[in-house]
Parts: C-alpha cells; sequence; structure tokens
C-alpha cells in the first residue's frame, strides 16, 4: 500500500515540478529571455523520473526477496 502512495505522490511531485517549469518558461519568453532546456544534466526529466521509479521498484523487488527468505 505504501509503495502506490510513494508512486503517486513522486509522479504528482512530478507533474507539479513540469507545471511549475513550464509556466516559467512561458513568462521568460514573455519578457524576452530564451529560457534553457528543460534537463537535469545530460538527461530529460521523464528520464530522471523513469529511473527513479525503476530504482524504486527494484529496491522494494530487492527488500522483499531479501527479506522473504528470513520466515
Amino acid at each position: 500500500m505504501w509503495l502506490k502512495l510513494f508512486s503517486a505522490l513522486l509522479v504528482a511531485g512530478f507533474l507539479y515540478w513540469m507545471v511549475r517549469h513550464r509556466l516559467r518558461q512561458r513568462r521568460l519568453r514573455r519578457e524576452g529571455v530564451e529560457p534553457e532546456p528543460a534537463s537535469v544534466g545530460p538527461l530529460r526529466p521523464v528520464t530522471v523520473l523513469a529511473l527513479l521509479m525503476l530504482g524504486m521498484y527494484g529496491g522494494y523487488l530487492l527488500f522483499w526477496l531479501l527479506s522473504s527468505g528470513q520466515d
């Protein structure tokens, strides 16, 4: 249950960040400044989100596998 909630919060946070970023880009273009591309280093934001979710589910899988052997 907590994994679903965490995933939903992660996606909601990503969408909130994307909306804020788009509004900021629109404001900068209106002021005549060319905004920087949406990236975190060499990665696009959606790639960062995908890596975070992959790491989260992979970590949960490892946790489940390691803890199920101790029963």
